[in-house]
Formats: C-alpha cells, sequence, structure tokens
C-alpha cells in the first residue's frame, strides 16, 4: 500500500464514519437517517438526543467505535480487490478533504 491509497482509504473511513454516526449527516435520500433507524438508533424527543436500543446501534453512534470496523472493513476490501477499493473510497475521501478545507477557511 503507497501512501496515496493510504491517505484515501484513511479519509474514506473517516467520512463514512461520520455520514453512519452523525445525525445531522443524513445522505442522499436520507439513506444514512433510514439505515441509523433500521439498526436500532432512536430519537429522544425528552433529551433531544439519539441513542442506540441495542449493541449495534450503540456501535454505530460513536464515530470513533464505526470507524474501527469500517477501517477493518475497507482494509479486507483493498486486500482482496485492491484498486477497486480505492476508487470506491475515492469520493469519499473527496468529500472528507472537502469538509477538512471548509472547516480550515472558515474557522
Amino acid at each position: 500500500m503507497d501512501i496515496i491509497d493510504f491517505l484515501i482509504l484513511g479519509l474514506a473511513t473517516w467520512r463514512l464514519s461520520s455520514l453512519i454516526a452523525t445525525p445531522g449527516d443524513d445522505g442522499p435520500w436520507e439513506i444514512f437517517m433510514k439505515f441509523r433507524k433500521l439498526m436500532g438508533v432512536e430519537y429522544d424527543e425528552e433529551t433531544g438526543l439519539y441513542h442506540g436500543t441495542n449493541v449495534f446501534a450503540k456501535a454505530i453512534e460513536c464515530v470513533f467505535c464505526i470507524s474501527i470496523w469500517l477501517g477493518i472493513a475497507l482494509t479486507i476490501l483493498y486486500l482482496y480487490f485492491g484498486d477497486w477499493t480505492v476508487c470506491f473510497s475515492l469520493p469519499f475521501a473527496l468529500s472528507g478533504a472537502a469538509i477538512i478545507v471548509e472547516r480550515i477557511a472558515n474557522g
């Protein structure tokens, strides 16, 4: 694995983790919101927070937790499919890079 592949896969892991775990990131056609709901993440109107109702939901509501599993999955995919995994990950890496630049530019 060269440094470019590592950076692409690393940024993609972060971006996918953020999309899955962050309630404000619902994705196109609310796909990530539907995924979180399917896994058991519910909104508590009393506290205004989201919480997991089972072990899987608790694992995906934390960016740090889900990034481990996504990192493992992308590593396995990279070992089997190599450049195809990098190509799949590239749009997420570019999105992550754009978000980082936007955050730096706007404080």
